[in-house]
């Protein structure tokens, strides 16, 4: 069976003689792609997943978590990129109405579940909500609240240090 490059028709070509030659063509499947097409090495991309945006992003859905993107998937992967790197950098105007709110709520149809990670520092677990909400495109969180739990690390005498972590949870909407 011959394999061909999607985007350029490169034809695969593998082997000791080819690779002495500078003949091989690896083909390597794009991670996104929902036929899981191959791409010769111009055809497609390595993405570093190091900035904090696309860990953001990868704790949102697996669907971050890829290495290897053809370039149309890769211009939706920078796109989202971009996008919550606008988040991560206009947060502020996110308003955030506690669970045990009882008053007048002016929210839209809109509503998404939303999670921190655990955090050692409370506001740090509100920094990462306000930026999920942001990149979602909502401008006030309902129902906050905050969940407690506790983690552990080893000392560097032997002992055990457990402290407090924290997690910000709330549904995104949009105030009408």
């Amino acid at each position: 069976m011959i394999n061909n490059c999607k985007s350029c028709q490169k034809e695969e070509k593998k082997g000791f003689i080819n690779s002495l030659l500078g003949r091989s063509v690896r083909l390597i499947t794009c991670e996104w792609c929902s036929d899981k097409s191959k791409y010769c090495g111009d055809c497609i991309n390595y993405m570093p997943g190091d900035a904090w945006s696309v860990k953001l992003l990868k704790s949102e859905s697996d669907r971050y978590s890829v290495s290897w993107l053809c370039k149309a998937c890769q211009t939706k992967f920078s796109s989202d990129k971009r996008k919550m790197q606008d988040a991560i950098n206009n947060n502020e105007s996110v308003e955030i109405v506690s669970k045990n709110y009882r008053g007048y709520k002016r929210t839209s149809t809109k509503d998404i579940r939303l999670s921190s990670d655990y955090y050692k520092d409370r506001d740090d677990a509100v920094e990462e909500l306000r930026i999920l909400a942001s990149f979602y495109d909502c401008n006030l969180i309902d129902n906050f609240e905050f969940i407690k739990d506790s983690d552990e690390e080893s000392t560097e005498s032997g002992g055990t240090y457990i402290y407090t972590v924290w997690k910000a949870v709330g549904n995104g909407t949009n105030a009408s």
